[in-house]
């Protein structure tokens, strides 16, 4: 099925210059975005990323009245991790864990990209973030692909699963995730299903152990173009995705002890903008169990947007 997509309107600090919007995830009640470069929005000596409250979201949604949402500014104290890192090319998702608060960073490689994996901790009512630089670690993937990393970071018992982006049969020696102890002690591969594009976001887990996760394709990209497509073999495609090249979905999986596994549900294709422009989303969190939120970096803008599920 394809899914029309609502594009909620944002204003303030965080849509002047390039913000790169590259995650989202609930602090509580409050959705934070992540900038995949906070210094970008420096003010009184502080980077900062952003956060809209759920009720503000709801309001717009129900009222649908046209008027755009001002993201909060949250100091964020990097405790100067971008300098340690060479490379360093922003970070790329986050969660948390009660006060705790993990992020990937991408960094270049050789020929790739390589993952760090980060902890802090989140003052009072998300008032500030401050990153621990004794808890970053390197994340090294199967293989190394232009311009893909770990973008994908899911909580599971309070221990982490870091995804890798590119998992395609074409690209991957071994399709697989690091599975990290909450203390960043231990690391481990488990098995992840092979599927095709990018994986650039998932949502927290529901009680079922599953969750959703954005499944992306930008034309052009030869390197992650398959010679099949499973999920299009198995459940076909929607009518603006049969005429395009461009892939802009969402997919469900399963968590268990030893791996994750597709869940067999046909995905939800989001309905590709009629100039055949893509978007190149970068976020996704569940909005109760109305559907979800989802958010590009700058391509062809920051756009922060509601998916339905019914």
């Amino acid at each position: 099925m394809e899914q029309s997509v609502v594009e909620i309107p944002l204003e303030g600090a965080l849509m002047e210059g390039d913000p790169q919007v590259s995650g989202l995830a609930w602090y509580g009640d409050e959705l934070v975005l992540l900038s995949q470069y906070p210094d970008r929005f420096r003010s009184g000596g502080r980077d900062h990323i952003f956060a809209i409250s759920k009720e503000k979201i709801l309001d717009f949604l129900g009222l649908a009245d046209g008027k755009a949402l001002s993201p909060r500014r949250v100091p964020f104290n990097d405790s100067g991790i971008p300098e340690l890192i060479d490379g360093f090319e922003g970070y790329e998702a986050v969660v948390f864990v009660g006060d705790r608060v993990f992020l990937t960073i991408e960094a270049v490689k050789g020929g790739g990209r390589i993952g760090h994996l980060v902890s802090g901790n989140v003052d009072g009512d998300l008032t500030a973030i401050r990153l621990d630089v004794a808890s970053l670690q390197e994340l090294i993937p199967a293989s190394l692909v232009d311009e893909t990393a770990f973008e994908a970071l899911l909580s599971v018992d309070k221990d982490l699963i870091a995804i890798y982006e590119a998992n395609g049969e074409t690209v991957s020696l071994s399709s697989q995730a690091i599975w990290v102890d909450r203390s960043l002690g231990t690391q481990r591969t488990i098995p992840f299903p092979s599927i095709e594009y990018r994986i650039t976001d998932t949502t927290s887990l529901d009680g079922d152990a599953r969750f959703w996760a954005i499944n992306y394709f930008y034309p052009g990209e030869e390197h992650l173009k398959p010679r099949t497509d499973s999920v299009v073999e198995k459940y076909g495609q929607g009518p603006t995705h049969a005429v395009s090249e461009a892939v802009e979905r969402l997919v469900e999986f399963q968590w268990s002890d030893s791996a994750i596994t597709l869940v067999d549900r046909p995905p939800v294709q989001l309905q590709l903008l009629a100039e055949g422009e893509s978007r190149n989303w970068e976020g996704i969190v569940r909005l109760d169990d109305k559907g979800f939120l989802v958010v590009t970096d700058t391509y062809p803008e920051t756009i922060l947007a509601f998916v339905s599920m019914r």
